[in-house]
């Protein structure tokens, strides 16, 4: 169980839109961040909290890296 879950999406040619993704969750306390930097800079705000993403492997190498370039900043 997540206390909520935040929506996005990627340029992938297979990848489904945030908003689309959205409309088919069933959960209470669901958010739409269409640009996933933005989904993860609001996640880095709050360092008090415990985070799970999800995704391709495709996205998870884009994740890691751009966590990897804001953490050397």
């Amino acid at each position: 169980n997540f206390s909520s879950i935040t929506l996005t999406s990627f340029k992938h040619p297979r990848a489904a839109e945030a908003k689309h993704l959205f409309e088919i969750t069933e959960s209470n306390n669901k958010h739409c961040q269409p640009d996933w930097q933005l989904a993860i800079e609001h996640m880095m705000k709050k360092r008090d909290d415990f985070y799970f993403i999800t995704g391709s492997l495709h996205f998870i190498a884009l994740v890691r890296e751009y966590l990897l370039s804001i953490k050397n900043e």
